[in-house]
């Protein structure tokens, strides 16, 4: 039946259970004219959206509009996990420098692919003139870990390093931290050297 691959299909989106995937089949097969849009949205975005040569975020053009910005600062980076942690930053409107994403952290499902983004890093460090990073990973097990092998290999390069502070709890992701709270993080980071 159509509609229960429609609600099979709606499932597999982050956060949707079979509950929510009905109700959603279900306004979307009430809504043409909305499912047409949502068609049309969903195929602009694919084919339009790349990765940017620089950071790895997402955006319409390579390298993306905040590697591209000449008023940001280009010698301070700040690493994150995913993509969703740019948006969440960039929320505050406090930090003007650039991003580095990993990608995920050194946990075995994704050990291998954040490892490659963490040598970009440092290729990035070597050849950019960075003076700043600023680890804003997770306080997971997982993002310590990562954080600790960034350090390390950042070791032999004279550059400030940081880490997000005050207001972000123990096991807390980025992304679903408020707006304030992370606000705070990012003006109380503390410095390793």
């Amino acid at each position: 039946m159509l509609a229960q691959a429609l609600i099979h299909t709606l499932t597999k989106l982050p956060g949707v259970g079979p509950r929510a995937g009905q109700r959603l089949a279900l306004f979307v097969l009430k809504n043409p004219e909305l499912t047409q849009e949502l068609i049309a949205t969903l195929t602009d975005a694919t084919h339009n959206t790349h990765t940017c040569s620089v950071c790895g975020n997402l955006d319409q053009k390579s390298p993306c509009s905040i590697c591209s910005n000449q008023k940001r600062f280009h010698t301070v980076v700040c690493v994150v996990e995913n993509i969703e942690d740019i948006w969440a930053i960039e929320r505050t409107q406090e930090f003007m420098g650039t991003y580095h994403v990993l990608h995920g952290n050194l946990s075995a499902r994704s050990a291998a692919q954040t490892m490659e983004h963490i040598d970009s890093l440092i290729e990035r460090v070597k050849t950019n003139k960075v003076q700043e990073i600023i680890l804003a990973l997770s306080s997971t097990f997982d993002g310590q870990t990562t954080s600790h092998v960034i350090l390390k290999k950042l070791e032999e390069h004279t550059l400030q390093i940081s880490q997000l502070a005050h207001g972000v709890p123990l096991g807390t992701e980025l992304e679903y931290m408020d707006k304030d709270t992370l606000t705070m993080a990012l003006k109380g980071r503390r410095h390793f050297r």
